[in-house]
């Protein structure tokens, strides 16, 4: 089992005030007044598409700023942050499982999270280690190391990517609508092996879908169409 290695967590890993995002001068798409996540809670965010969901994610990364209001992870103000500090941050402490998986084809599996060890500045001698037991936990065969990303299937970059966002011990795991490529069985298998991932690296997970029916074993179901305030359609 890989053991964490992170800093240690505030109650509260996640705070919105006042949060408010446009991406023009025009009326916002996403106002958040006020919202808080718990340490170790594995949170469901749902919403229909072009509710939000992925804007939401983008400014809870630092990949996006609001146009005004504060965001806190793990006590550290995003907002006051540079676009070269937001991204050294995530690097360090959020690991983000993308829809489309992003990994990079012309790399094997080894070096795909290699990599993110890399941005994310470990320099334990145990990255190897650690890879071969997250694909262990992942049930991948670790002669799938020096395949290249682009050789594997859609369930294995998934398992990839999700060993990737996992290598740097990140407090906080976020995972954007990962079963959309999947069948209805690969996706109940998928979610089994996330949400006792998580559980087992003590990350706080965020995990985003329109699909209500992986619901069933998170903490809380969050409904972004009742937290966002913005009258016009987000996306």
């Amino acid at each position: 089992m890989v053991q964490s290695n992170a800093m240690t967590q505030p109650e509260t890993v996640l705070e919105l005030e006042d949060v408010c995002f446009s991406y023009t001068n025009c009326q916002p798409v996403l106002s958040i007044p006020d919202w808080q996540v718990r340490a170790g809670q594995q949170l469901f965010l749902h919403g229909p598409s072009g509710c939000g969901k992925t804007t939401l994610l983008n400014l809870l990364t630092g990949m996006l700023t609001p146009s005004h209001g504060s965001i806190r992870l793990l006590n550290e103000t995003l907002t006051s942050l540079s676009g070269s500090q937001r991204d050294r941050f995530r690097a360090h402490h959020i690991g983000v499982v993308f829809q489309q998986f992003n990994l990079i084809s012309y790399l094997s599996v080894a070096d795909n999270i290699r990599l993110a060890a890399h941005f994310g500045k470990r320099r334990s001698k145990n990255i190897d280690q650690d890879t071969a037991s997250l694909l262990e936990q992942l049930q991948m065969p670790t002669r799938l190391l020096k395949q290249r990303a682009d050789n594997l299937s859609v369930g294995q970059q998934q398992r990839v990517a999700i060993a990737r966002a996992l290598i740097n011990h990140p407090e906080i795991l976020v995972v954007d609508e990962p079963t959309s490529a999947l069948d209805e069985a690969a996706g109940e298998a998928f979610m089994k092996l996330l949400l006792s991932l998580s559980r087992a690296n003590n990350s706080t997970l965020l995990f985003v879908s329109h699909d209500h029916r992986l619901a069933a074993d998170f903490d809380e179901m969050v409904s972004l169409p009742e937290l966002n305030r913005a009258n016009s359609h987000a996306v």
